[in-house]
Order: structure tokens, then C-alpha cells, then sequence
């Protein structure tokens, strides 16, 4: 609870200060982008942050997934049915934070074992938006690769300038489904969960009243109101599965990432090395501090093993005010 009201706090921050920021044109993310060609782009993308197709595949499915049917068969899919370019892309390094996580801890000492696989949900996230969020949208990582996305699109992008593109996706804006939530208020979405949760398993609010319980904290949080209880209470699944305390794991996994990331940033000069396209130093780095031990560890003591501390949220919000604040990472 303490952990949540220190994050809600810096989240709120962030977003307060973002206010009346000019609208950023994103409308060309969201053309017609052939799919033969977004596969091939995924494909050249998880290729570059290490994934070893010699011990796996992607494919494609209705919700992208990442799963582990052994040491040496790790298969992601990914999903091409939106009108947009940034969503295959993003998933395509999400989930290939996953797998690359899986390909690591499966390794000689832990193939086999129950000791194979990551440590918790929360660390698979971590890794999972390590490379989707905090490299995969920065400005390094594009410097290098937009030549060749703006080349494979040139119809669509060939107007569009790296600094347009950088924008249109680290765009901050309050919306109503947690998955297409941006970085800022993503974190807002998972408290919102939590707080919910705790009520209803402490009795004070009834399942009846969830539907409006859920609309009045979206407006405290985010400032909206959902429409519907499609784009308010019944976007998820994890509560009818009866998946309670879940969702916090998604939170989690942006604090572990970005004390991961700054501990990684002082053994090794990430944006140079990313900026040329370098990817593989990094994953290397994560492999011999963060996916060789596989759930060797328990997670505090891995997050522990690897940074020389136990958990900082301020680790977070530093990233989140130095790359929307400040603009270090735009």
C-alpha cells in the first residue's frame, strides 16, 4: 500500500505537469501498413535484441502471448489486426522481453529444473517493458533502426521526421484501456485495479457496486469516465478468472525494470551501444545479472543481487520526469 501511494503520488506528478502540453499528431501511425511487411519488420526486430530463432518462433494470435514449451522451443505471437504501425512493434519487443528472459534462465544449470523460467510475474515484466518501453521507445533505439522502418513504409513515413515519429509515440494522454495505456498513466490503471481489489475483498464495497466504483476512480485518477463498462470494468479478464492480485505484477514490473536499467547504465554506455545498434552487449548484460539465475532467487533478493539495493520507486519516477520533463530520452 505504502509502495502504491508513493507511485500514484510521482504518477499523478508526472501527468499534472504534462497538462496542457500541445496534441501530437499521431494520425499516421494509424494508416494502412501491409502486414507482410509489419511481420518482416518484427521479425528483423527481435532478431536485433537477441532472440535466438534456433530456439523459437513467432506467430501470430488474436492476444500476443510469449510461451516456453521447453528450454529450446520459446514462441512468441504478436497481432496484426489494428490500423496501427506502433502496435505490432511494441508488441513484438514485449513480448520479446519475455522470451528473451525465458531463453536465458533456461540455460545448462536450469534447463529441466523447476528452477528454470523467470522468478516472478513481476520480473517477467520487467523485462518485458525494459525493452519495450524504456529502450524500445527511446530516442537511441530509433536514431538507429527509423531509417529502415521509414525506408520499408516509405508512403506513409517518407514526411514524417524521427523527432514527429518519437513524439507519436511516447504520446501522454489518458485513456480508458489499460493495454493501450501509456507509460505514465499505464501505472494509474494498476492502482486503480488495486485499490478495488482490496475493497471488495475486505467487504467494504460489493461486487454490485464495482461498475460505478470503477467509473468514479477512473475520473479521480485519469479524469475520465468511461462510456461503458466495455471501456470501464469488463476491459480485463483476470478477475472472472478469479486471478485477484494479479495486476499489481504489472506495476511492479516498471519499478524493477527501471532500477535494472540505471544499475545496467553504470557498467555500460546503454544509449551509445543502442544508438548503434549494438543490442546484443545489453542483452548480455541482463544474461549474466538478471537471466542466468532464473527463480534461483527470490525476487527481492535478485533485484537485490543485481542492483545492491532492495526496491526504490524513485528509480521510476526519476525515468518518467527525465524523459517527459526534462526531455533526456525524447
Amino acid at each position: 500500500v505504502t509502495l502504491f501511494s508513493k507511485m500514484r503520488e510521482d504518477l499523478l506528478e508526472v501527468l499534472d505537469k504534462m497538462k496542457g502540453s500541445e496534441r501530437v499528431d499521431d494520425s499516421f501511425l494509424y494508416q494502412k501498413y501491409p502486414q507482410d511487411k509489419l511481420e518482416s519488420i518484427t521479425h528483423e526486430i527481435l532478431g536485433m535484441i537477441g532472440f535466438d530463432f534456433n530456439r523459437g518462433g513467432i506467430g501470430k494470435a488474436t492476444h500476443p502471448y510469449t510461451t516456453s514449451l521447453g528450454a529450446d522451443d520459446i514462441r512468441i505471437t504478436n497481432r496484426y489486426t489494428e490500423p496501427s504501425l506502433a502496435a505490432p512493434l511494441f508488441t513484438a519487443l514485449h513480448e520479446g522481453g519475455h522470451a528473451l528472459y525465458e531463453q536465458g534462465s533456461s540455460h545448462a544449470l536450469t534447463a529441466g529444473s523447476s528452477l528454470s523460467g523467470g522468478a516472478s510475474f513481476a520480473f517477467h515484466e520487467s523485462q518485458s517493458r525494459l525493452w519495450e518501453n524504456i529502450i524500445g521507445r527511446g530516442k537511441a533505439f530509433w536514431s538507429y533502426f527509423y531509417p529502415r522502418l521509414s525506408a520499408t513504409f516509405s508512403s506513409q513515413l517518407s514526411e514524417i521526421s524521427l523527432q514527429q515519429f518519437l513524439r507519436a509515440i511516447n504520446t501522454v494522454e489518458p485513456t480508458f484501456i489499460r493495454t493501450e495505456a501509456d507509460e505514465v498513466t499505464y501505472g494509474l490503471h494498476i492502482i486503480l485495479r488495486f485499490e478495488l481489489e482490496r475493497a471488495l475483498l475486505s467487504g467494504s464495497l460489493e461486487v454490485k457496486d464495482l461498475p460505478e466504483a470503477w467509473n468514479d476512480r477512473m475520473v479521480t485518477l485519469l479524469g475520465i469516465r468511461p462510456s461503458s463498462n466495455r471501456k470501464g470494468v469488463l476491459q480485463d479478464v483476470h478477475w472472472s478468472m478469479g486471478e485477484f492480485g494479479y495486476f499489481p505484477t504489472y506495476a511492479m514490473g516498471n519499478l524493477y525494470g527501471a532500477q535494472i536499467y540505471q544499475t545496467m547504465a553504470h557498467d555500460i554506455d546503454i544509449e551509445s551501444l543502442v544508438a548503434n545498434g549494438q543490442l546484443t552487449t545489453i542483452n548480455e548484460w541482463l544474461h549474466e545479472h538478471v537471466y542466468k539465475y532464473g527463480s534461483i532467487y527470490e525476487p527481492k533478493k535478485l533485484l537485490e543481487k543485481i542492483s545492491g539495493r532492495p526496491l526504490d520507486t524513485n528509480c521510476f519516477a526519476e525515468y518518467l520526469k527525465n524523459k517527459y520533463l526534462r526531455g533526456g530520452l525524447l
